[in-house]
């Protein structure tokens, strides 16, 4: 059964500006090899992309969005996750475009504590040459 909000996230592309100067689009169920490669350099072999932006789905002010996405880097960043910024930006284009962070080696549950301390309520994780996974915080 499709959650109300389903069809928001699956209709958002999320652009990954790799360092090495290439720029990933990474939409849900599809593979991604540009990332794959990236992430496989620093020798793991899974990602998310979380951000801290609109919790609960629910439009934020944009000052309290970016406080809040610069908290959850700086606590990527203690914890040692190489990140690399990136944003989610729906096709529709009637929802604003969001700023957040691809994450690499971090598991699924780890993600999801990232995504559920900032009250998201969904995120975007990904294995090494394995589809690009829509993740329920809740489920």
């Amino acid at each position: 059964m499709e959650r109300p909000q389903e069809s928001h996230f699956r209709d958002t592309d999320y652009v990954v500006p790799l360092p090495n100067d290439t720029t990933v689009t990474v939409g849900i169920d599809a593979l991604h090899p540009a990332l794959d490669a990236w992430v496989a350099d620093y020798q793991f072999a899974s990602w998310c992309f979380v951000t801290a932006w609109n919790p609960g789905g629910e439009l934020c002010d944009r000052r309290e969005n970016a406080c809040a996405n610069v908290a959850l880097f700086m606590e990527l960043q203690g914890d040692g996750h190489p990140t690399v910024s990136a944003t989610a930006q729906p096709r529709s284009g009637d929802w604003p475009v969001e700023p957040g962070f691809v994450v690499v080696g971090v598991s699924r549950d780890e993600a999801r504590v990232y995504a559920q301390r900032y009250g998201q309520l969904a995120f975007v994780y990904g294995e090494t040459s394995g589809p690009a996974e829509l993740v329920w915080v809740d489920a």
